[in-house]
């Protein structure tokens, strides 16, 4: 298993401990200001970051790295200056007193997250993939042994040891990779310019002007339903979503990327050689079908038994989210892997419109669920609507895949 691997893996594994350490509406917190952090975290670099890998030579990249943390730095300043100025709007935007306090931590963590993923990128460059793992188990790691620790060093500390934990295991592992690049990247300083910087940044504008908008969008897929949830509803409908979403999601998750990258690799290879694509693309639908049917269809029974047995009782109402999701989550995992085609194929636009339209489904669901005041309603309306957009963009890949090769 792979350091990012067990990095995700570790949460999933401590969440049967924190679940009876924290209250749904602690872990609403906490996901709400995830949710908050991922949003702007998304943009700190402009995705620069993701062109150090791109230079013939280093001092371009750490020109690029320079870059990316002015950038970072400066976008942390800015949110640091609206948070103060507009706290209390936010609060109540967000119907969550607890989290008005946190506000000022986010341009903390964003700095941290733009740093980490400029060293990320750079250590991906240089092939460092030991100290990339230790770095991403580090995160996972120490922010799970704070949030179990400081509740037992701390009783009722509450969400502050949730959130806390999450900054000091950013905080660490951002230290750490830190401190594995710095040797190398020191070296190249002093051909760093600010003539050089401008002039890389010309050269792959397309990361802030084309990269960043999509990589929005996705983000804020992942990160507004739970802003909305808690707004709309409260920190603890929040809580229980984000539960549900991650035990199953997280595990999920990692079979799909791995099925994923082969058979990116295979349609790579059969694109070049001017072969068709449906072959692989239908026997791998058909597969992903089969192999589902079992584990989600005993999800769907027996999630709210399986929630309150492994997580404790005041999480049984998270089973019945998953229950609810289950439909969505399903489409997700056949999807997913297949969304390389469009990729593939020179279809992001109307990949990412798609997706756009996706968004706009889920968050008009949400709107629905709370003119009636039912989260229930809201869920279940989120959970279908995802589910036929996911329909729609599954027979639209398909078909994608019949132009290759005919």
């Amino acid at each position: 298993m792979s350091g990012t691997a067990l990095a995700q893996v570790i949460p999933v594994l401590l969440s049967p401990v924190l679940t009876r350490l924290y209250s749904p509406e602690q872990y609403g917190t906490l996901a709400l200001f995830t949710a908050v952090v991922g949003i702007f975290s998304v943009a700190a670099t402009f995705r620069y970051e993701l062109s150090i890998m791109l230079p013939e030579k280093d001092s371009d990249a750490v020109n690029i790295i320079v870059l990316s943390l002015i950038l970072n730095f400066s976008l942390s300043i800015i949110l640091l200056i609206i948070t103060f100025l507009f706290n209390e709007r936010f609060t109540d935007l967000l119907n969550d007193p607890e989290i008005s306090r946190w506000l000022y931590f986010v341009p903390v963590m964003v700095f941290l997250i733009g740093v980490f993923q400029s060293m990320h990128y750079w250590l991906s460059r240089k092939k460092h993939y030991r100290k990339l793992s230790a770095a991403w188990i580090s995160r996972s790691g120490i922010k799970g042994g704070a949030q179990v620790g400081v509740i037992y060093a701390l009783p009722g500390i509450g969400t502050a040891g949730l959130i806390g934990g999450a900054i000091f295991g950013q905080f660490v592992a951002t230290v750490i990779i830190v401190r594995q690049s710095l040797m190398q990247i020191s070296s190249a300083f002093q051909k760093v310019s600010f003539k050089r910087i401008t002039e890389l940044a010309k050269t792959y504008k397309n990361f802030p002007v084309i990269n960043t908008p999509h990589a929005l969008v996705n983000n804020l897929s992942s990160n507004l339903p739970v802003m909305l949830l808690t707004s709309f509803f409260s920190s603890k409908v929040a809580g229980l979503y984000s539960l549900a979403l991650m035990a199953v999601m997280l595990p999920t998750g990692l079979v799909s990327n791995a099925i994923g990258q082969v058979f990116y690799q295979r349609i790579s290879e059969a694109h070049n050689k001017k072969e068709a694509l449906y072959p692989y693309t239908i026997r791998l639908v058909k597969g992903l079908f089969f192999v589902s049917i079992i584990p989600f269809g005993l999800l769907f029974l027996l999630a709210p038994s399986l929630f309150g047995l492994i997580f404790g009782g005041q999480w049984t109402e998270a089973g019945l989210y998953t229950r609810i999701l289950t439909p969505w989550i399903i489409m997700i995992f056949l999807v997913a892997p297949l969304s390389y085609i469009p990729i593939t194929l020179g279809y992001q636009k109307k990949a990412l419109y798609i997706e756009i339209a996706g968004i706009s489904a889920k968050l008009f669901a949400l709107v629905i669920g709370s003119y009636y005041q039912s989260s229930f309603i809201a869920v279940v309306l989120f959970s279908l609507s995802g589910f036929f957009i996911l329909v729609y963009s599954l027979t639209w890949i398909i078909s994608l895949s019949k132009e290759q090769g005919v």
